[in-house]
């Protein structure tokens, strides 16, 4: 909670923090035969690859004016939901571990390109975005505790909706 430099147990956890990634990197390396160029030619292989967001940005303007299913808009709200959270998060002055991991990680999902209507499946450990969001309503339940109830039950229902609409109704891999 203090805003000094911190235990270094603490910075310690934040260097590890990657390991576990570059050993999922090396097993899928291991698996493909290749050890270091594995992982990114099963990513290749997809068409997902680091692009600065240079595919979603073509995409939106696809979608904005050729017209598109539900699920792209939809991906696209909630992509544009997610860069304003990370702003409420800095403007917040949330812990700086929080910060650099909700960063990063919306760096690498919208900064990629691949399957534009999975950008919100990949920002589900993004949970740190919702920090701020969370803080509001817990003030609102204190004021006003039927205001906070239906704005928890409207976030529960568009979820739920839009769930139930991706695993019955949409048509593609998500």
């Amino acid at each position: 909670r203090g805003r000094g430099r911190g235990h270094p147990r603490v910075w310690l956890g934040a260097l590890l923090a990657p390991t576990g990634w570059c050993a999922y990197v090396l097993w899928v390396g291991w698996r493909e035969g290749d050890l270091l160029g594995g992982y990114f030619g099963v990513q290749d292989g997809w068409g997902s690859r680091f692009d600065l967001g240079l595919a979603s940005l073509r995409f939106t303007r696809h979608m904005l004016v050729d017209g598109e299913r539900f699920v792209f808009p939809m991906a696209l709200v909630i992509a544009a939901a997610a860069v304003l959270l990370f702003a409420l998060l800095v403007a917040d002055r949330a812990p700086l571990a929080l910060i650099v991991y909700s960063g990063v990680l919306l760096l690498i999902v919208l900064g990629g390109s691949g399957f534009f209507e999975s950008k919100a499946r990949f920002l589900l450990p993004a949970f740190p975005l919702l920090i701020p969001l969370a803080r509001a309503l817990a003030r609102t339940a204190k004021a006003r505790p039927w205001h906070a109830t239906v704005v928890v039950a409207a976030l529960a229902g568009l979820s739920l909706g839009y769930g139930a609409y991706l695993v019955a109704v949409a048509r593609m891999p998500l």
